[in-house]
């Protein structure tokens, strides 16, 4: 087994700042044992709580990303009055107050959105996830954040995901703006350089790039780049899509079954017969993976399978290509800018609940959220999608873990951080 040390010591400044986020870094990293624990066995459709809490603070996006669902080409929100879609309906207090009723199951808090950087309360959130001990998490496409560097580094964020895809031209193609890829370039350096300095040396930073036919020839290229940027990660993933045929499929199915109106995944159809050149891909892929870089190279699933073929995933999305099937009703919940709660961030069509209506304790296992999973169960792999397919559902339990997991609340610092280092040295918890 190979360990990458340098990676597992950058991880290990998270447990020194705080070392009661062991917990959360333990439950974040061993997420399959929902697979095990309540996928297979429940036939009730209650859950355990979720490993993951997605914020959404707002949809409001300064890009328009060719790939977006929201704003993209295709995006269920380009011919949109943005006023009225960006509204944020929670203030400040009620989402704290949600924060408040997830904190004491210890999950990552994710923040997205749109850009999580537009809203005034991001840093003042940020900070309140971090006072109780929670690990956090922020997508970004960076273009903000040669401004607000200071204030990232300043929040406690843990991990900070900035998104980039290519060298400028075909950057600035991919997400569209003003001069996307040099004011994410300056603000991810700056960002770096502020980090670097600063005492704990956080957050980690991963810049992430999607596999699209705009920056097929120049992913290697991207690399470089990354490379160049001293950032402590490179994730590598598929765009997320789907065909009209599938949506087709799964509106009626979605309307049969919840007699619901079935729009957000309406947002990533797109055709990849025109365009794709699946020999450069593999070329590109295999470059990749033979180099030796200086940053943790991250191939999100299915990229990171032997037998991965680049035209299966494009040309047949009926195929399943990994298993089990989608666990997210079991270990994810987004909350959305109106207060609404769904298992997708994606497609958060179905709505199990809503927290100016009730609590988030009583929601999470509520009828509605109930019916869904086990509606998932058996219609799951006719719901076609691609995308992404995270390791937060990879099953790395062990008895150790199990132990640790009866007892979330131990109130001993240097063990934890004790045990968290050597765990993570040993490689059970797959950072």
């Amino acid at each position: 087994m190979i360990v990458d040390t340098n990676y597992y010591l950058k991880v290990l400044r998270i447990l020194k700042r705080d070392p009661k986020k062991i917990w959360p870094i333990i439950r974040l990293r061993t997420g399959g044992e929902h697979f095990c624990k309540n996928y297979p066995l429940r036939n009730d459709g209650i859950s355990s709580p979720p490993v993951t809490v997605a914020i959404r603070r707002s949809f409001r996006c300064n890009l328009n990303c060719v790939m977006c669902g929201q704003w993209g080409e295709h995006g269920i929100f380009k011919d949109t009055d943005p006023d009225e879609v960006c509204k944020q309906d929670l203030t400040t207090r009620e989402i704290k107050k949600f924060i408040d009723d997830v904190s004491e199951f210890k999950p990552y808090i994710y923040f997205t959105g749109g850009e999580p950087l537009i809203n005034d309360d991001i840093f003042e959130l940020i900070r309140y996830c971090s006072d109780k001990h929670l690990i956090t998490g922020m997508s970004s496409n960076s273009t903000m954040l040669e401004s607000l560097a200071n204030e990232v580094v300043d929040s406690g964020l843990d991990y900070f995901y900035a998104s980039l895809d290519a060298p400028k031209a075909l950057n600035d193609d991919i997400r569209k703006g003003d001069e996307s890829f040099q004011h994410a370039i300056n603000g991810i350096k700056k960002m770096v350089e502020l980090r670097d300095k600063s005492r704990n040396k956080l957050p980690l930073i991963q810049v992430q790039s999607i596999v699209v036919k705009e920056n097929q020839g120049s992913l290697f290229e991207m690399g470089k780049i990354v490379e160049d940027l001293g950032v402590d990660v490179w994730g590598l993933q598929l765009c997320v899509f789907t065909t009209q045929e599938a949506f087709d499929t799964s509106k009626k199915m979605m309307e049969e079954h919840f007699d619901i109106d079935y729009l957000y995944w309406k947002g990533f159809i797109n055709d990849f017969d025109d365009g794709l050149d699946y020999g450069l891909l593999e070329d590109q892929l295999k470059m990749i993976k033979d180099h030796t870089w200086e940053f943790r190279l991250r191939l999100y699933n299915p990229l990171n399978t032997n037998a991965f073929d680049f035209r299966k995933y494009f040309l047949e999305p009926g195929v399943l290509l990994t298993d089990p099937p989608c666990m997210y009703p079991y270990a994810f919940c987004q909350m959305q800018p109106n207060g609404d709660l769904a298992f997708c961030g994606s497609q958060p069509d179905y709505v199990f609940g809503n927290l100016k209506d009730n609590d988030f304790q009583s929601i999470w296992n509520n009828q509605k959220a109930r019916n869904f999973r086990l509606f998932i169960r058996i219609m799951g792999r006719i719901l076609w999608m691609r995308g992404m397919v995270s390791r937060l559902f990879r099953v790395r339990i062990t008895m150790s873990l199990v132990m640790l997991w009866m007892n979330p609340r131990m109130q001993c610092p240097m063990l934890g951080l004790i045990i968290g280092t050597g765990l993570m040295v040993m490689g059970v918890i797959p950072m």
